[in-house]
């Protein structure tokens, strides 16, 4: 008895696909449904964790993330440099001078720029960060020598110099600057990172700090007692900030790919419903000819997973290369409203597995009643006794294989 089942749902599995080899833009209406569902839902997810971690992992450029800023009191918009100088004399070793502002280059464009020690931001990072990117004083992508030397350099990613037209000399507010090109894992985002003596000069504002990052938090009020009123020392809560600023951003984002996925699956739906229809009278013949509604059911059902698979796989591959064309954009319009920085994009299994579960979920539950309503016709019962006579022996054998 198991055996003829499974020799029906066979059957059945052959005729179903003999019939989308003659009505293949069947077959595509439903697949382009499902890949359209599973891309934009698998690319804003990746959008939007890829995000979530970057806030968590948030760090200084080149260096690891600070527990502690030494920023400007109220009503002022930088540190005297000679804070830190007496914060480092005290014993604070484990701590990050940087400036930020803004510059024009030759064509007008105005660029954020940061300047820290770039030789003590590194060994911060070796010292308190476990995220290997390949950065180390000896890398031969770091210009060692000229730094030491206080050349003018700016180091900027590789996505951020091709977008600028692969400059190898910038003219920063009348200075000539050498561009030094930095692979985009060492996370600097949109912004031109140099060395803290050069930015000040850029900048005017010599012997000036936006901040002071501190690794080690230990003895706060010791430190507190040299700070005085001269700045403010806060716990660095800028991966809570970001990520509770940046939450309409990402709440967009996911409305738009549900909205995708709904669209998507409501378009594999009327393919499979339209699918269905054309196939009636297939389904009518071959019950007529002794196949069971459970076999002819149960072909449905592997029909539909087969497609959603597919569909499902081919939307994640489109889906994950979406989410590496909207990377650039998505970084630089978070960078500008919020300040945050995206770190390269990365993928997981699981993504796949949970597009495939969700989607194969969905449209179970949209083509379950429609696939019984089909098989279990009201008037297939009446049609099958009226007609089961003038059905021949060789036709039903034909109809089964």
């Amino acid at each position: 008895m198991h055996r003829r089942n499974r020799q029906h749902v066979a059957q059945a599995i052959k005729l179903f696909l003999a019939h989308y080899k003659q009505a293949p833009l069947q077959a595509a209406a439903i697949l382009i449904g499902i890949i359209l569902a599973v891309t934009l839902f698998v690319a804003v997810q990746a959008i939007n964790l890829n995000a979530k971690r970057s806030y968590a992992e948030s760090t200084e450029q080149l260096s690891a993330q600070a527990k502690v800023l030494v920023i400007p009191s109220a009503g002022q918009n930088y540190l005297n440099e000679s804070l830190y100088f007496s914060l480092r004399q005290a014993g604070l070793s484990d701590a990050l001078p940087i400036i930020e502002g803004r510059v024009r280059d030759q064509d007008g464009d105005r660029w954020n720029i940061q300047g820290s020690e770039l030789i003590a931001a590194i060994t911060s990072r070796l010292k308190y960060s476990n995220d290997e990117r390949g950065i180390s004083l000896f890398t031969s992508r770091l210009p060692l020598a000229e730094l030491l030397q206080g050349e003018p350099l700016v180091l900027m990613s590789e996505s951020q110099h091709q977008r600028t037209g692969n400059h190898t000399i910038m003219t920063l507010d009348d200075i000539e600057t050498k561009v030094v090109v930095v692979p985009d894992e060492w996370q600097l985002g949109s912004r031109m990172l140099m060395d803290i003596g050069f930015a000040q000069r850029l900048l005017g504002k010599e012997q000036q700090l936006s901040y002071v990052a501190v690794f080690d938090s230990s003895n706060p009020e010791r430190w507190q007692n040299i700070i005085a009123d001269k700045g403010q020392w806060i716990s660095n809560t800028q991966s809570t900030d970001l990520g509770a600023l940046t939450d309409s951003f990402h709440l967009n984002l996911t409305a738009m790919s549900l909205l995708a996925f709904v669209v998507g699956l409501f378009i594999a739906y009327n393919g499979v419903k339209y699918s269905l229809l054309k196939r009636n009278r297939l389904l009518v013949q071959v019950q007529q000819a002794g196949m069971t509604p459970k076999a002819v059911f149960v072909g449905l059902l592997i029909e539909l997973l087969v497609l959603v698979f597919i569909g499902a796989s081919v939307g994640f591959v489109l889906g994950m290369q979406l989410s590496h064309w909207l990377h650039p954009t998505v970084a630089l319009t978070l960078e500008q409203l919020y300040g945050a920085t995206l770190l390269p994009g990365t993928w997981q299994w699981l993504w796949w597995a949970q597009a495939l579960l969700l989607t194969l979920a969905a449209t179970l539950v949209a083509c379950w009643q429609h696939f019984k309503q089909r098989i279990n016709q009201p008037s297939l019962l009446m049609v099958g006794s009226i007609r089961h006579r003038k059905v021949p022996m060789k036709t039903n054998c034909s109809l089964l294989g």
